[in-house]
């Protein structure tokens, strides 16, 4: 297999590198998408404005049925509406790929009345029906693309439950078809790491996926530590290894595979950098025109970075705890005050954090946040921060944040879980860091005001137009 891309197998090269192999494939029927989002001080329509200069065609709607549904037939239409306007009106009128979610990651995300209800069972497959008919009918304008029911339901599924699953899909997808076209490829979203990783689960991935029109999977170049993988031969080595799996069952050999997700984050703590991210991106567009057709869809994930904040609200569960399932109660509210003092030898760094109380309905919104300017350059049980907060009500415990670093550590994120209204900030060591940055950084342009091309997004665009989007 020869690859024709203007892949940069040197990380460290300038992020200008932009030359391409003149040998790529034209992109044929192939579909370039991007999960589409505004950064800071941006509408959505400009960022659909710049994804479609960049030559992106197609952008990505995620609904869970609990968001649509959340309890028996009161459907919630406020999102459909919004959507279908935007996505059928110029200039952003691109078409989608529709992520339609009963299983959204270890979550099993369907209305109220069905958490317990098998997948296989007729009530359970003839309301998803009706909610896919009530979803077609509010999208007229959208041109879908493509229908994946559940996305990487191999993070919630046990071996046992593929059975039941798999009738649930293929009635899914019979509907899917009536509904859409018959055209319309559907299929079901899994990880990589299952789709390739001999053993019972992936056996029972390739048979859930014997109807399926494609192989969806996510796709992110990641160690299980979450360091990077080399942004080169990483996803040429992945991407044999998903061919292999698919082609390893009878149910499946042939099919097409789709990246549903694709991503590779930039952070420095994970031997990361934007010009590893630019060189993934173009090894990506390499391996697509190598292994066409039997790659489809190319989606990347996301546009913009999060910022630190939200990385770090992710990373604890956010709002509510993070449940599969709506709290059946308010979580607390906020710490109403939160004050941050240097104590011991001080100095001139500004270290920040906030608060976050815990209930038994789960994570309170994040308290307001709270800094000293006169910390150490590095905290020590000598030169320590101390956060002190308020008591809320109905509160069983507080997680403290690191926001910002003013030195050693750099770290930010969960420092600790506590039941006290009181933390020393002694250099203590964040549960969350790797992760937090993992996340943060998948997107292709920053997240800062004003937001700025990262190396990526600039050769995302190069590779594409050099295929003709």
């Amino acid at each position: 297999m020869t690859l024709a891309c203007g892949c940069t197998t040197d990380p460290a090269a300038p992020a200008g590198t932009d030359s391409l192999a003149a040998a790529v494939t034209p992109r044929g029927a192939r579909l370039l998408a991007m999960d589409m989002g505004a950064g800071p001080g941006e509408t959505r329509a400009q960022a659909v404005a710049k994804a479609r200069a960049a030559g992106i065609t197609t952008a990505v709607l995620n609904y869970d049925w609990s968001e649509l549904e959340p309890t028996p037939f009161a459907y919630q239409n406020t999102r459909l509406l919004a959507d279908n306007i935007f996505y059928s009106t110029s200039p952003h009128d691109v078409s989608v790929v529709l992520n339609l979610r009963p299983v959204a990651g270890p979550c099993r995300v369907v209305p109220s009345d069905l958490v317990g209800t098998a997948w296989s069972d007729p009530v359970m497959i003839t309301r998803f029906s009706y909610l896919l008919l009530w979803i077609h009918g509010h999208l007229p304008g959208v041109t879908v693309k493509l229908v994946s029911v559940g996305t990487e339901v191999d993070s919630h599924l046990a071996p046992a439950d593929y059975a039941a699953y798999k009738v649930f899909f293929d009635a899914a997808r019979a509907n899917v078809k009536n509904l859409w076209g018959s055209q319309t490829p559907v299929g079901t979203t899994a990880t990589w790491d299952t789709l390739t990783t001999p053993g019972p689960k992936q056996t029972a991935l390739l048979d859930l996926n014997e109807h399926a029109d494609h192989v969806f999977t996510t796709y992110y170049a990641m160690n299980l530590d979450l360091t990077a993988k080399d942004p080169f031969w990483g996803p040429i080595n992945d991407t044999y290894a998903a061919v292999a799996a698919v082609d390893s069952s009878s149910k499946t050999a042939g099919k097409v595979i789709d990246f549903i997700e694709t991503g590779y984050a930039s952070a420095p703590a994970l031997g990361s950098s934007e010009a590893h991210q630019q060189a993934f991106v173009s090894a990506m567009f390499g391996i697509w025109d190598a292994w066409m057709p039997r790659l489809g869809a190319l989606v990347f994930t996301w546009q913009n970075d999060l910022s630190e904040q939200s990385a770090e609200l992710v990373a604890i569960g956010g709002w509510g705890g993070g449940g599969c399932q709506a709290p059946a109660g308010a979580p607390p509210a906020a710490p109403a005050t939160t004050t941050v003092t240097a104590r011991g030898a001080t100095g001139a760094r500004t270290w920040s954090y906030y608060v976050v109380a815990v209930g038994p309905n789960g994570n309170s919104l994040p308290g307001s946040t709270a800094a000293t300017a006169s910390g150490a350059a590095a905290l020590s049980a000598a030169s320590y921060n101390r956060i002190t907060w308020s008591a809320v009500p109905g509160a069983t415990s507080y997680k403290v944040m690191r926001l910002a670093s003013g030195g050693a550590p750099a770290t930010t994120g969960l420092l600790a879980t506590t039941a006290a209204t009181t933390l020393d900030d002694t250099g203590l060591a964040s549960s969350t860091f790797l992760f937090q940055e993992y996340i943060r950084t998948l997107g292709y342009r920053t997240h800062a005001q004003p937001v700025v091309d990262k190396a990526g997004f600039v050769q995302l665009g190069l590779e594409a137009h050099a295929r003709g989007w």
